[in-house]
């Protein structure tokens, strides 16, 4: 099965071995009593290795095995073991999807001789994944397992299952926002809360060196402060002006007027990196890449987020100008519950959209040109009675179906949509898909 030559496979077979704490550093000839079956690979701590599946196919083997010899041959089944999977992904907080058969061959049948502890090896022949399923963003994991025939022999928990899990590199069409304009994610209604999570995938074409602020991402809002209506509650991530120079790389950050808070980590122009702002009953995480850039406290104890409002992304309005920068947006995520971090890391280029937590989900690979409500173009916090006018625009499904499409808002017909297919958006990759350096 071939694919096209920018669309590159990748296989990290995983092998878990789904052990419980009680046996998780057993051996095979540590057991006694009963003999027991199960697959040698999968024994011991849980072990991992990783792969590339050429275009032309990559194998795999599996090797069943009993703690003691029998006086007669020992006739097996190897199979595909969804439940293994299912246990697999509540241990490790992932979202691995099965692995269609049309992606992988084996042969079901094997058998341990008499006399003997194993059998011939099992080859698995993975086939590489479609550049559709690259483009799912999800990892397709096969869970293989084995039993004995007619249950002539019980398997030993925890040790009869292992799980190949094909990692897909992630690739998606991709929007760049740019000079007098902004993305906005808007709600279905104001939400109030104690702990909530926000992420999205971001590559800056540029990080300026002066003191120009720009806006990664801001959630402006209202809050009481002695009976006056004060903006800016929710959230806000800026690049700019952290102290400018290479100063300005770093995220300046701040949430329910919780303070400013300047990133440890710097971002790279032309660089895909993970974004995510944590809010666990008050305490405050930002990661970049998997990697904590500050901690703060929020200044209340819960967040506002305002419907009209939502989430607006390169400017804080479109009399803002981003000039020539090009901001780029993918996987953009807005959750009712504080994500671990294993959760983020696990789950950056897909998440089922059903997921418990998940508000709103714009994977913003596709839009329709439609008509949209928009305020004037200095305006940073929409109000009831704010003025409106329907523009043309671009809009973007929330894939849960819970919140409005969102849409990019223009200062002017001058300014570009720019919509750009087929990018690898994987962290640590440069816009045109190499490892950075």
């Amino acid at each position: 099965m071939k694919i096209k030559a920018f669309y590159l496979s990748a296989v990290a077979a995983i092998v878990t071995g789904l052990v419980s704490c009680d046996n998780a550093e057993l051996k095979y000839d540590d057991v006694t009593g009963p003999g027991r079956l199960f697959l040698n690979e999968a024994v011991g701590t849980a072990k991992s290795v990783s792969f590339v599946i050429p275009d032309d196919g990559s194998v795999y083997t599996v090797t069943p095995r009993i703690s003691k010899p029998l006086g007669r041959d020992l006739k097996l089944t190897v199979y595909v073991d969804e439940k293994a999977l299912d246990e697999y992904n509540k241990q490790n907080n992932t979202s691995y999807t099965l692995l269609p058969n049309t992606n992988y061959e084996f042969e079901s049948s094997a058998v341990i001789p008499a006399g003997k502890v194993v059998s011939n090896p099992v080859t698995i022949t993975l086939h590489p994944l479609t550049t559709e399923q690259n483009k799912t963003g999800f990892v397709h994991a096969l869970p293989i397992a084995v039993k004995a025939e007619g249950e002539a022999m019980q398997v030993l928990e925890g040790a009869d299952a292992f799980v190949l899990a094909a990692t897909p590199v992630p690739y998606s069409n991709v929007v760049e926002i740019t000079g007098n304009s902004y993305l906005q994610t808007r709600f279905a209604e104001d939400y109030k809360l104690s702990s909530w999570t926000f992420e999205t995938l971001f590559n800056p074409s540029q990080i300026y060196t002066g003191n120009t602020t720009t806006w990664l991402a801001s959630a402006i809002g209202y809050y009481e402060q002695g009976g006056t209506k004060i903006i800016q509650d929710g959230f806000m991530l800026r690049l700019g002006d952290s102290g400018g120079g290479t100063k300005n790389s770093l995220i300046n950050g701040m949430v329910s007027r919780s303070g400013k808070q300047i990133s440890s980590i710097p971002l790279q122009s032309n660089i895909w990196h993970h974004i995510a702002i944590v809010c666990d009953e008050g305490d405050i995480t930002l990661y970049v890449n998997g990697n904590v850039g500050y901690t703060a406290k929020s200044g209340y104890a819960a967040t506002q987020f305002y419907a009209l409002n939502g989430i607006r992304f390169g400017n804080e309005s479109a009399s803002g100008n981003l000039g020539s920068l090009r901001y780029r947006y993918c996987q953009v995520r807005f959750w009712s519950v504080a994500r671990s971090v294993e959760e983020l890391n696990n789950n950056r280029y897909a998440v089922p959209a059903d997921t418990p937590g998940l508000l709103g989900y714009w994977k913003l690979n596709e839009y329709t040109e439609g008509k949209a409500m928009v305020p004037g173009s200095s305006v940073k916090c929409i109000e009831e009675d704010t003025p409106m006018t329907e523009t043309e625009t671009y809009l973007f499904k929330d894939a849960t179906g819970k919140q409005p499409d969102a849409l990019i808002h223009r200062a002017s017909a001058n300014t570009p949509y720019i919509f750009t297919p087929d990018k690898r958006i994987e962290v640590g990759y440069t816009w045109d898909g190499v490892l950075a350096q």
